[in-house]
């Protein structure tokens, strides 16, 4: 998906001013956007916390745990908007995240990413999102036919304005560095599919330490090496469900995952259909 051309589908968006923490992690069924209009606040991943000042704004993808904490005795105030890259789900009512021990990962709605987003997307300095922030929240308050349109083109212009950013931020990468992360991309496109593949091993052909290999990949890229891993096996996921008659068990193990189970869930989370839905669409 080309970012220019996103048909973004906004299910929640408001301004919100919470004093306490988020007991636990949560789970969400389709992406978040949160932008800082006032304060300070911490969003806790695994083993990863984003610290966001006032005028900075974070983009995570759905089924991944986090955590909202704040500053005590500081006020806040930020803006929360669930939603999803494109608008296949559009008419689907946005779900409540809920604690890991009840997350239905076959209830994501769209884990699609187009580049240059991927993973998690901290941004700073983006207070001219704000104004476009306020007048979404404002338009999904209203019920009017166009409400929900209207939500979408704002989105669609933070969106286009984040991706800009992140874009820029790439092409800030030494070249050097920018050589290293197309090796290690060539690298990757090489590899057996159906073969795991890790930062250690890239990192022992490429001489390099396998923590570097992985930073220099997600600062180029915009993703994890594992999560380009993952989109590679369902691209050609798709291709052997469109094109042939594999079982899709044999399908699974050819792409490189241990089991039907896990490639249904992973398949799902990325193309928010199930293969079986995707091969009778794609016939």
């Amino acid at each position: 998906m080309d970012y220019r051309y996103l048909s973004p589908c906004v299910r929640y968006a408001n301004t919100i001013s919470l004093k306490e923490d988020y007991p636990q992690p949560l789970l969400a069924y389709d992406h978040r956007l949160v932008y800082v209009s006032q304060g300070r606040m911490r969003v806790e991943f695994s083993g990863e916390t984003v610290c966001l000042a006032e005028g900075e704004l974070l983009i995570f993808p759905p089924a991944v745990p986090y955590r909202f904490t704040f500053y005590p005795g500081e006020g806040r105030r930020y803006v929360l908007v669930n939603f999803d890259f494109d608008s296949a789900a559009w008419g689907q009512h946005s779900r409540t995240p809920v604690e890991e021990r009840h997350f239905d990962a076959a209830g994501v709605f769209s884990a699609e990413e187009p580049p240059p987003f991927g993973g998690i997307s901290h941004l700073r300095h983006m207070e001219e999102c704000g104004d476009i922030l306020t007048a979404l929240c404002r338009a999904m308050r209203e019920e009017e036919p166009y409400s929900i349109a209207a939500a979408a083109g704002l989105m669609k212009a933070v969106l286009v304005r984040c991706a800009a950013r992140l874009d820029q931020a790439r092409d800030a990468v030494p070249e050097g560095t920018a050589a290293l992360a197309r090796r290690i991309r060539a690298y990757a496109d090489a590899a057996d599919i159906a073969a795991p593949l890790t930062n250690g091993e890239i990192a022992r052909e490429l001489n390099y330490h396998p923590y570097y290999i992985g930073r220099v990949f997600a600062q180029y890229y915009g993703m994890s090496l594992h999560a380009y891993m993952i989109c590679r096996r369902i691209g050609e996921a798709q291709r052997m469900l469109a094109g042939t008659e594999l079982p899709v068990g044999e399908i699974a193990v050819r792409c490189g995952f241990s089991g039907e189970s896990y490639f249904s869930e992973t398949f799902r989370r990325v193309s928010g259909i199930s293969p079986t839905e995707f091969r009778g669409r794609n016939r």
